[in-house]
């Protein structure tokens, strides 16, 4: 089945149909934008890798594409709260490749906000995911005033655990979350406000 929307990596652009509640992000080598209708060529490709989404869920494949589709379109449709949602990046050195994604939304049957990401096979072992979630992470607690922040990682996904633990996240039991007991790792907004002082940085919204 194909869709409608620009092929994979296609550059980040405004949707008219999805408004764009969410900030647009800019570091060292990366672009973060909200993730569009545009960005779904993309992001249905990153899900079908059986490598990426090893200790997600399974991949899309033919049987589950349909359902997988309608599902990731009211992802982009939905309305997460005031500064939630999920962001798509993008290569700064090339706009329009098409990196990975990050969330930051409530954690599923849980009160706390999860942040997440998910990236190709192609960025991966290159910083991008500590890179692209770091932005999201300060802004979570910089401007939202979230507290804390948590992420949830499948029991021998190591590469996801030394992501967390290097935006500072520690390892707090288990959670139940999308129907599996997954590995809790949390950051509260005291100890990423002390961090930022050790630092020099500002807290400023």
């Amino acid at each position: 089945m194909s869709d409608k929307s620009t092929p994979q990596g296609a550059r980040p652009q405004a949707d008219a149909l999805t408004p764009e509640r969410l900030p647009r992000f800019e570091t060292e080598r990366l672009l973060l934008r909200q993730s569009h209708y545009d960005h779904l060529s993309a992001l249905m490709a990153l899900d079908s890798d059986p490598e990426v989404m090893r200790f997600v869920r399974e991949p899309i494949t033919d049987d589950n594409r349909q359902e997988r589709l309608v599902s990731m379109i009211g992802k982009l449709d939905q309305d997460f709260g005031p500064g939630l949602g999920f962001w798509s990046v993008f290569d700064k050195a090339d706009p329009e490749r098409f990196l990975g994604s990050v969330l930051l939304i409530t954690l599923e049957g849980n009160p706390e906000v999860e942040i997440g990401w998910r990236f190709t096979r192609e960025a991966w072992g290159q910083g991008y995911a500590t890179e692209a979630a770091r932005v999201v992470l300060d802004y979570g607690f910089a401007t939202l005033e979230l507290d804390p922040i948590v992420a949830v990682i499948a029991p021998g996904n190591h590469a996801s655990m030394a992501v967390a633990e290097r935006l500072g996240l520690r390892r707090d039991g288990t959670r139940v979350a999308y129907g599996e007991e997954l590995l809790l790792y949390r950051l509260d907004r005291a100890d990423w406000l002390a961090e930022r002082a050790e630092d020099g940085g500002s807290t400023a919204g």
